[in-house]
């Protein structure tokens, strides 16, 4: 062969195998496809500056279905930082399909069933008034990515239950109010496999924050939610509690780290009060504070929704975020508060209830955003740590609690028994 052939085709190999190895596509291969061993290691701040040359600041996963309509432009732009993220506005959007159809009617936002089967959706979408950064859109297939063989444990009140039920049907799976109840009633945490069997969704009903440990111990996370909830206490109290749940955090933590040699994330979500006469709204209303006066004025409130102090829920937010910066924690915050402060809409105002929110509907923002947030935080090395030490101990991932509605009554019965005396 000629020898400038013969140079014209090895220099034609080296740029094949270049080419090759700038792109990485190990994210979106099937679930069923092993990943080569043929290349050797590479650190992760190595892997993305190769992937992401002119964003090394940021740890980021290639989504699964190129989002942003698969722009480089979009896909360069940096994640949003907290800062960022909170201050935004929400802006209409028009989805071919709901995201899920919640399965028990009356949690929906609109009661008939025509309106879940006929396209398109009409919704909102969180949009930060910084265009030179990217919000994660919520994708089950990067989630189930950054998840494998990791558990999330969501514990809190009602309105973490919201926060979880949400994340179990945007997976593609359905739940109903009763696990809400058996993990209350029975104190036990409920579990549900999502991704195929490869990840562990958990929710503890726990309102004051008082059995953490335990929900830690009975499903160990490698994702931890925690949210004090609507249950007011005075300032005091809930230092004294908050302080009390940093220091269990801080030994979870630890043990993420020293016994079990794998990356943990920490969320703290935000209190977002309640709407007084909440069914005067139809949509958001893209003014903080114009809302926060609104919570503010008593005159719009009842003897009962007086009761609940829903013009301190931003005080005592405060109140938990600085001692989160004392306690030198390792944490992200999931800001429900700026952005469902906004979304006087979507309560169950058909229940006479301005706090709860119906599905599919504002509390699924809060699963974008931890996902925004794992992404950024979570690196390939941490997933693969994750699967190895679920496998060496035991961890059952593919677990689901089973409804047992019988001890759940029976239980209920004996706690209405000891507060109310019948």
């Amino acid at each position: 062969m000629p020898k400038a052939a013969s140079s014209g085709l090895i220099g034609l190999f080296v740029s094949v195998l270049l080419a090759a190895s700038w792109f990485d596509a190990s994210w979106i291969l099937p679930w069923n496809v092993n990943e080569s061993e043929q290349h050797p290691p590479e650190s992760v701040e190595t892997k993305e500056l190769r992937v992401h040359p002119t964003l090394p600041e940021h740890h980021q996963f290639v989504l699964a279905n190129e989002e942003y309509n698969g722009t480089n432009i979009e896909r360069r732009k940096p994640l949003c930082t907290r800062e960022q993220i909170i201050h935004g506005k929400w802006v209409e959007e028009q989805l071919p399909k709901p995201p899920y159809i919640t399965p028990t009617v009356h949690l929906r936002c609109y009661p008939h069933e025509l309106y879940y089967k006929e396209g398109p959706w009409d919704t909102y979408r969180w949009s930060p008034h910084d265009k030179q950064c990217t919000l994660t859109r919520w994708d089950q297939e990067t989630f189930c990515s950054l998840m494998r063989g990791a558990t999330v444990a969501i514990v809190g009140d009602s309105l973490s239950w919201e926060h979880y039920s949400s994340l179990i049907q945007l997976n593609g799976l359905k739940t109903h109010q009763g696990y809400q109840h058996q993990s209350r009633e029975l104190q036990m945490n409920i579990a549900q496999s999502v991704c195929k069997g490869r990840t562990r969704v958990v929710y503890r009903r726990d309102d004051k924050l008082q059995n953490v440990t335990d929900a830690i111990a009975s499903t160990f996370p490698t994702v931890l939610v925690l949210n004090r909830g609507a249950h007011y206490v005075n300032d005091t109290v809930l230092l004294d509690d908050i302080r009390h749940n940093l220091q269990e955090v801080q030994k979870w933590l630890h043990d993420c780290d020293q016994k079990y040699h794998m990356k943990c994330h920490f969320f703290w979500r935000t209190s977002v009060p309640g709407h007084p006469e909440c069914g005067t709204f139809s949509k958001p209303v893209n003014d903080l504070a114009l809302m926060e006066e609104r919570v503010a004025n008593l005159a719009f409130y009842n003897n009962r929704s007086i009761n609940f102090h829903w013009y301190d829920y931003q005080h005592q937010n405060e109140l938990v975020l600085k001692e989160m910066e004392k306690a030198g924690i390792e944490y992200n915050i999931i800001d429900a508060y700026y952005l469902n402060m906004l979304r006087p809409d979507e309560h169950r105002a058909h229940q006479d209830d301005c706090l709860h929110n119906c599905y599919p509907g504002k509390m699924d923002v809060y699963n974008q955003l931890m996902l925004h947030f794992l992404r950024m935080n979570r690196s390939k090395s941490d997933v693969k740590k994750a699967e190895k030490v679920a496998k060496a101990n035991d961890w059952p991932i593919d677990e689901t609690t089973v409804y047992d509605p019988e001890a759940t009554e029976a239980a209920r019965k004996i706690r209405n028994f000891k507060e109310h005396g019948k």
